[in-house]
């Protein structure tokens, strides 16, 4: 148990370099009667309405350090978050919504942000607040009923889709994703403050980007459904739709080069390398050679979880060792289990080690988990794969390749004793995998 709290511990210090407060205060602040956003530096008195949106699974804590800057500056404003992610404000009003599938609620503060933006002047100022979780936060869906979106949101998660393909439909199934936000606050000034949950860090990309262009199109989002089975069983709403952008009866997403850009400012504040960078600090301190991978965790969790299942095993480097990697995989549901993609990756691990009949003794601690403190529709962080998860396995009656086939693995960890939780982080930087190799 010493080694998966040294993993945690480890992955904790990941968390805490990407705090929204700490990287929110670097950048908005007030100097005496200026504003001071992300380098700019504005008298307020020139400024009309400032009106501060947040939206995302961090926006609870991006809003808290906002208020505590600008305080009574702030003309009003709206954060929605996921369920248990909000912080009490004081000049922003917040809401809770369904993630990751949309809900009533979202569906109202999509209106709401809406109704927000659309009446701004150029004098006047919008910071919005974006991390991951956002798509699903804001299900705006113009002329799609609820149920159509929930569903089309159901089987996309399900079908092994990464995430750009994901929020490619996403934004063409939106009055506010893709660039839109932008369109509907023009003429105002617009500075977009991104915690990225994404491999790479597309900017049109995390939270589908509404304040940012996008080079995606209507015949795209079909092409991606098409892709995955997913045209045949979508509501007809959403196929008329799509049908209406691709013949252009509806307008695109404003792409690269549209004057609604032109006072639009998108940065990017934390992402995933910057985690990954404060855990491998943490493990030099605690006396591992540290290995950060640079190539990205990505692809289907149980393939990807096959190769590394065999090569920590096959390690030569000097040891005690810290292996630290990045990113998101995919998880392609085909059984009516409970799980995430952290969970499954890990089950994973573990059911290759017992397929090479590997003991208990020669194992490392891995610890797969997302930075944002649930692993899909779970409470649960992540999980372990280690020597104490072996041998809890060998002695249980329950086969981790069934779990893995029913995506079932939050009822064999939990069951095993292997589960991280941590609560809402109030952060989102996509997932971390730690691996320790003792002496």
């Amino acid at each position: 148990m010493q080694k998966r709290l040294a993993a945690t511990e480890i992955f904790i210090a990941g968390l805490m370099a990407v705090q929204p407060g700490l990287l929110i205060s670097q950048q908005v602040r007030r100097s005496r009667g200026d504003l001071v956003v992300g380098g700019w530096i504005m008298d307020r008195r020139e400024i009309g309405k400032l009106i501060i949106l947040g939206v995302g699974k961090a926006a609870g804590a991006m809003a808290d350090a906002v208020e505590q800057e600008l305080r009574e500056w702030i003309s009003g404003g709206l954060v929605v978050t996921k369920k248990g992610y909000a912080l009490p404000l004081e000049y922003l009003r917040s809401v809770e919504a369904g993630h990751p599938i949309p809900d009533q609620a979202g569906m109202k503060a999509s209106q709401t942000f809406i109704n927000m933006v659309t009446p701004l002047q150029e004098k006047d100022l919008l910071i919005l607040l974006l991390s991951g979780g956002a798509s699903a936060l804001l299900p705006d869906s113009t002329d799609i009923p609820l149920p159509e979106v929930q569903e089309i949101f159901s089987m996309l998660l399900r079908s092994g889709a990464d995430i750009r393909e994901m929020n490619t439909v996403r934004k063409h199934l939106s009055s506010i994703k893709g660039g839109n936000l932008a369109r509907l606050a023009w003429p105002a000034r617009v500075f977009t403050f991104i915690l990225s949950d994404v491999v790479g860090d597309p900017l049109d990309v995390i939270g589908s980007g509404p304040t940012v262009p996008d080079p995606t199109t209507y015949a795209d989002a079909y092409s991606i459904l098409e892709k995955y089975d997913i045209w045949t069983g979508a509501g007809d709403a959403v196929k008329n739709w799509l049908r209406s952008g691709m013949e252009g009866v509806i307008p695109e997403t404003p792409k690269p080069g549209d004057p609604v850009f032109d006072r639009v400012e998108n940065m990017l504040i934390g992402n995933n390398s910057m985690a990954l960078r404060a855990a491998a600090d943490k493990a030099r301190q605690m006396g591992y050679h540290v290995e950060l991978r640079q190539e990205p965790m990505q692809g289907e969790a149980r393939t990807l979880a096959a190769e590394l299942a065999t090569d920590f095993l096959t390690y030569k480097g000097p040891r005690p060792a810290c292996i630290i990697m990045g990113g998101e995989t995919t998880v392609t549901v085909t059984g009516n289990g409970k799980g995430g993609r952290n969970q499954e990756l890990a089950l994973a691990i573990l059911d290759a080690w017992m397929v090479m009949g590997i003991g208990p003794e020669k194992l490392p601690t891995v610890l797969c988990a997302g930075t944002d403190g649930t692993d899909g529709p779970t409470e649960a962080a992540g999980a372990f794969a280690d020597d104490n998860l072996m041998a809890i396995a060998l002695g249980m009656d329950m086969d981790p390749h069934e779990y893995l086939a029913n995506n079932d693995s939050y009822a064999y960890l939990e069951a095993a004793g292997a589960q991280l939780f941590t609560g809402p982080t109030f952060t989102n930087v996509a997932d971390m995998l730690v691996v320790l190799m003792e002496p």
